[in-house]
């Protein structure tokens, strides 16, 4: 199990020379430009994040506490990466002001619906989907190619999933659920965005809970 974690972990190393080489406390070497290796690492930490649930899977152990540990390290490795390179490239502040907005939003519904439906949500394929297109306009970013355009793209992507999981999560809250609180229940979106359509629809789905 500690395999798995430290394999989960690795995205966390790539991030800390993304933070080193961007705000030149360590200078990279000299072969390639400081854009060129940033560039790289990004790429490694997405690398690594689709790697580890892939071999999690594969020897049994994506258990609800490895998916818990790297949503967090997602988040956390995200949001530091982005401040690094808008740092690094000079941009201004508010450009993550939506990023933060959305996590912000999205990190105190989900601790609503924890504590009032006992249950944890986890993303599905289009909302890792959608947290990969900003990495990819990071790219785009660093090789100062439609950086803009496709940042905009990137939080629009973001704010979509968002709305997919506030769907859910605003039925959720108003179940009563008589569960033991050292039970969690978990849910996994899937890629019909249930959620969204929830929103725009009085028929509200659910997407049923199970125990792990």
């Amino acid at each position: 199990m500690f395999f798995i974690f430290a394999l989960s972990s690795v995205k966390i190393l790539w991030t800390v020379f993304i933070v080193l080489f961007s705000f030149n406390i360590v200078k990279p070497p000299e072969i390639l430009s400081p854009h060129i290796w940033i560039t790289i690492l990004v790429v490694l930490v997405v690398f690594f994040d689709f790697i580890d649930g892939r071999v999690a899977k594969r020897f049994d152990k994506n258990t609800a506490q490895r998916r818990l540990f790297d949503n967090v390290s997602d988040i956390c490795v995200t949001h530091i990466s982005y401040l690094s390179i808008l740092y690094f490239l000079h941009w201004a502040f508010w450009w993550y002001i939506p990023l933060f907005l959305r996590d912000a939003f999205l990190f105190l519904l989900g601790l609503v619906v924890m504590k009032k439906a006992r249950v944890v949500v986890f993303p599905g394929v289009v909302h890792k989907v959608g947290r990969l297109v900003l990495p990819i306009a990071a790219i785009f970013m660093l090789c100062g190619y439609y950086g803009e355009l496709a940042l905009v793209i990137a939080l629009l992507f973001f704010y979509i999933t968002l709305f997919d999981y506030y769907g859910i999560f605003a039925v959720q809250k108003n179940m009563n659920i008589q569960e033991p609180k050292e039970i969690l229940n978990e849910i996994h979106l899937n890629s019909n965005l249930v959620g969204l359509r929830n929103i725009f629809s009085q028929n509200q789905k659910l997407l049923p809970p199970h125990n792990k």
